[in-house]
């Protein structure tokens, strides 16, 4: 089992994993990343005691690994990402697992279902085109150009994506799913958070973060300090809106579904998602669909 001793020397955060070595090594352990990870998620919700872990739990593309390096940086925790061993010290643990009650202490990402679809497409097309062979992206992308305009890919990607949110070991939930359990049996103990408020005011929406974790105030200073440290222009050296396709963090914005949604795709979220969208607070009723082209 990892402990803090076994992990210290990587950073206190250990920042972002998306290298070439670390998409090797995940490729080389993958399952058995995966199951070891199932493990530390078992022990932190039965013993959160003796696994005193901090969750940070959304679905994919949601600003999950962010707000994993906002807390594993404020706190002086470790952040290890893919421990080919349960973790078995205090430390900051990520996860898509649908939120419930027995997680105990944490905090649920969420970001706007359209732009997670369209942070997925671009992240899946990226793949394909830097010669990944993973046979879910390959599935997602069967019969359309990864070179056309992705407004008329969006479409056939997310029914594609409802059908198979995922091809790991164990079937992930659709975007309104997660979305869904949060509300219906994850919010005792898990604070929301959403992705557009990090990216507002950072400051403010991760402080307030801290305190409720904490029990007592932020410490202001070190907040700032936090958030400027794991900015958007920060980590890729761009500007918050200034596009890098190929990139991971591509965009680091709010509302890019409005660049790439056709209106047959705005049609086809509402049929799957449009309750959740409208349960989380990002719209009011169906009306949006008429304000895609």
């Amino acid at each position: 089992m990892t402990t803090k001793k076994d992990i210290v020397n990587s950073s206190l955060s250990d920042r972002v994993s998306w290298t070439g070595q670390s998409q090797a090594r995940v490729r080389k352990y993958g399952r058995v990343i995966a199951v070891a990870k199932r493990f530390s998620i078992f022990f932190g919700k039965t013993f959160p005691n003796a696994f005193p872990l901090v969750f940070v739990l959304g679905h994919p593309k949601s600003g999950t690994t962010w707000m994993c390096q906002l807390l594993a940086d404020y706190f002086r925790l470790p952040f290890p990402q893919h421990s080919i061993m349960p973790i078995g010290c205090s430390a900051v643990v990520h996860s898509f697992e649908a939120p419930s009650k027995k997680y105990r202490k944490g905090v649920y990402m969420i970001r706007d279902g359209r732009d997670t679809v369209v942070s997925t497409y671009f992240h899946v097309r990226g793949r394909l085109l830097a010669g990944g062979k993973e046979r879910h992206n390959r599935t997602l992308f069967a019969g359309l150009d990864p070179n056309a305009e992705p407004s008329a890919n969006i479409a056939t990607f997310l029914r594609r994506l409802h059908a198979n949110p995922t091809g790991g070991l164990s079937k992930l939930p659709s975007w309104g799913q997660h979305v869904n359990a949060y509300f219906e049996k994850g919010h005792e103990n898990l604070q929301i958070v959403k992705y557009e408020d990090l990216l507002d005011d950072g400051c403010r929406a991760f402080g307030e973060v801290v305190s409720k974790m904490a029990g007592c105030e932020a410490d202001v200073e070190r907040v700032a300090d936090t958030v400027r440290r794991y900015s958007f222009k920060n980590q890729t050296g761009r500007k918050q809106g200034q596009e890098n396709r190929g990139s991971y963090l591509r965009k680091g914005e709010a509302g890019d579904w409005k660049n790439h949604f056709s209106k047959e795709a705005a049609e086809v979220f509402h049929q799957y998602y449009g309750t959740a969208l409208i349960r989380a607070g990002y719209v009011a009723d169906a009306n949006w669909i008429n304000q895609v082209q």
